[in-house]
């Protein structure tokens, strides 16, 4: 549901309510800023404690700071800076529109982040990377996952900033948050902090929330986990139409069109519908460093800690589900947390292992798997976001680099196929990518090739270029060196047709290397999220599947795809969350309990099976995400067990349940279970 947004208007008309309070620090008066709504802002004291509260109620709501134009210091500062409490039991996030206009316009540069409950978080922002293509924010206590989008602006065009807080939680619709600070400075002030109060507990669960199923003791986690070892494995991971051989096996994972609907056929010939679950491996972990007031224990590292710890980069980050492992069943955990998964996959029904599974349980499982390779090809340069120079002639030698990895598992039977990676940045959104290029004024090879093919098109006459795009351009040179071009119709027609070219170069030179390097596995391509312009489906011409990637209480339709695209869909990265557990979000879409959750995911995975045009479903994340959040910040429950290996009990059962009609579905001598409840959240978070 879309919500009208309402705008408070608060334009401070007078430099009183921004002051510099010492150099290099510039800080907005609260008192001032709250006397222009007395709805959905006011100042609270409670003895020394003074800050004032933010609610967005009905609708979705703003204040907005004033820019450079009316006095304030955004070009010489270096940060924006706010300390805030959530009042809420679930994040909320707080978003920032920056604008180089003081009237409305879509134009702006977005940022979200996402606020943990219940801890005074500080909130900063450097201002350099309003300009910058990225999309992590660096973290402070608090401070969870951040989103970027929109125009990149520099800070000395900042003409107005508004701030707004959501999402808008029912039954009673309104977030609340206290700010305590909000200014400029050129350094990130120590700001006074509140005696922080551990909110991990031993086993990385939540301290202040208690639900039912929640883990008590380390003694209560060992004895579940022996019960659980010693339970049997029923080996339902092959088809129930095992007999019914398609067509003469070629060795491996094939697609295959019979008519009637899609299928994928296993290395014998016989019919095949993936059903996995994605990242099946030992970790929960996230930053440690700056956060280890929120734990009321942290393991030795020499001793219930060996297997806690490691680095992504220079961050250091804590494995929370190795540490309740090997703190409760010792030193060769990893072997019986193989076995214990094993079991949960093979005894519900699923039959394949999803990307991101660990390599040592592929080879024990003895279960199909899919794969994602890593380090996609770059460019010295990007031409625009994540797109690559495909034109530089050293970005030859990064596919053959890329490609090479494949080699390895040419002989491999069991595994299935693999991705490429995620959705890339540049295919999102309406984007022509040689008309962004022109507009950055960088030089690059492409950039190159493009004048040439100008230059081709128009039978080197820039008089009949200039005819046709209306411009002026004195020679083909002054295209390519012009910066900040806005392409007029004709023009975008031009560039759109190169941008076309681009893309073509670089998928039909990646496939054909990893088609030449392996020609035995099937390739998913990208995993997809969205699809919004036709060029899009060029990406695609030299993948065998088309990967989608679902976050919703329903299917999205996929019947058109395979129609244009002329390729079967995987779902490949199916996830939804709930909010009555251990977790403070349920990610980009939740429903409010678990049962409902359970349901609808039974629902989605049944209409999958039962589509014509799809050949699997793969559930996105086996283990819920850390409470204060991975590395990029989300704390989401998500997963199918918890920190502690506890399982979802509800949401297993319904699962088993699909999985169990599989056939029937994919044949339709079933009709697909359906279900679908109201979100518990209106907006991402």
């Amino acid at each position: 549901m879309n919500n009208r947004l309402l705008i408070l208007a608060i334009l401070f008309n007078s430099l009183s309510s921004f002051a510099q309070t010492k150099p290099g620090i510039w800080r907005f008066d609260l008192s001032k800023i709250a006397t222009y709504d007395q709805v959905h802002l006011k100042m609270v004291e409670q003895g020394d404690r003074k800050w004032m509260e933010f609610k967005a109620d009905t609708f979705q709501t703003f204040f907005n700071l004033p820019g450079v134009s009316d006095g304030y210091a955004w070009k010489e500062a270096t940060y924006l800076v706010l300390e805030v409490e959530n009042r809420e039991t679930r994040n909320i996030s707080i978003g920032f529109d920056f604008s180089d206009k003081t009237y409305e316009t879509s134009e702006v540069r977005k940022l979200q982040v996402s606020i943990f409950p219940g801890i005074r978080s500080q909130v900063v922002i450097p201002l350099s990377i309003l300009q910058e293509e990225t999309e992590n924010l660096a973290r402070f206590p608090g401070q969870l996952k951040g989103k970027m989008s929109g125009i990149p602006i520099h800070q000395s065009a900042i003409q107005k900033v508004g701030i707004s807080i959501s999402p808008l939680f029912k039954p009673d619709r309104t977030s609340k948050m206290g700010i305590y600070y909000l200014g400029l400075a050129t350094e990130i002030p120590a700001l006074h902090q509140a005696t922080l109060e551990p909110v991990v507990d031993s086993l990385g669960q939540w301290i202040q929330k208690s639900w039912p199923e929640k883990t008590s003791t380390f003694r209560q986690m060992t004895l579940r986990l022996g019960d659980d070892l010693k339970k049997k494995t029923i080996d339902y991971s092959k088809p129930s139409h095992k007999n019914s051989t398609i067509k003469t096996g070629t060795g491996f994972f094939t697609t295959h069109h019979d008519g009637k609907r899609w299928w994928l056929l296993d290395p014998a010939g016989k019919p095949f519908q993936a059903s996995g679950i994605n990242q099946v491996r030992p970790i929960i972990a996230g930053p440690i460093i700056g956060l280890e007031d929120f734990h009321s224990y942290i393991p030795n590292p020499k001793a219930d800690g060996k297997n806690s710890f490691f680095y992504i980069g220079p961050l250091l980050q804590m494995n929370y589900l190795a540490t309740n492992f090997q703190r409760s069943l010792g030193d060769n955990w990893v072997e019986k947390w193989r076995k214990l998964c094993t079991k949960s996959i093979r005894n519900n029904r699923f039959n394949c292992l999803g990307v991101g599974a660990e390599s040592e349980l592929i080879a024990q499982s003895h279960l199909p798997y899919f794969i994602q390779l890593s380090r996609f090809p770059k460019s010295a340069r990007s031409i625009f976001l994540d797109f690559p120079d495909v034109f530089d002639p050293a970005f030859s030698d990064s596919i053959l680099e890329f490609g090479s990895q494949i080699k390895k598992y040419r002989h491999e039977n069991l595994l299935i196929g693999y991705f490429l990676g995620q959705q890339p940045k540049w295919s999102i959104g309406d984007k022509n990518l040689a008309a962004e290029m022109l507009k950055s004024g960088q030089a690059s090879s492409s950039r190159t090739e493009l004048n040439q093919w100008l230059r081709r098109r128009y039978q080197g006459d820039i008089k009949k270029l200039n005819t046709v795009w209306k411009e002026s351009f004195l020679d083909f040179e002054a295209i390519d060196s012009v910066k900040n071009f806005i392409a007029g119709p004709k023009a975008s027609e031009d560039l759109m047709a190169f941008s076309e070219i681009m893309i073509d170069s670089l998928t039909t030179r990646i496939c054909r290397t990893l088609k030449k390097n392996d020609p035995n596995h099937l390739n998913f391509g990208f995993r997809f999220s969205a699809i919004s312009q036709d060029i899009w489906y060029r990406i695609q011409s030299g993948f065998d599947v088309f990967s989608l990637v679902v976050n919703g209480l329903q299917l999205p339709a996929t019947e058109h795809i395979t129609k244009r695209s002329g390729r079967p869909v995987l779902i490949c990265d199916y996830q939804l969350g709930a909010m009555d557990k251990g977790l403070p979000s349920g990610g980009p879409v939740a429903s409010n309990t678990t049962p409902d959750r359970a349901k609808v995911i039974r629902s989605v995975m049944e209409e999958a099976f039962y589509r014509e045009e799809a050949v699997g479903f793969l559930y996105g994340s086996f283990y819920d995400r850390p409470l204060l959040g991975k590395l990029d910040g989300e704390n989401y429950q998500v997963g199918l067990m918890d920190v502690c290996h506890k399982p979802y009990f509800s949401v297993w059962l319904e699962m088993e349940k699909a999985n169990r009609k599989q056939f029937k579905l994919a044949t339709h001598t079933s009709r697909p279970f359906f279900r679908t409840v109201e979100p518990a959240e209106l907006s991402d978070n």
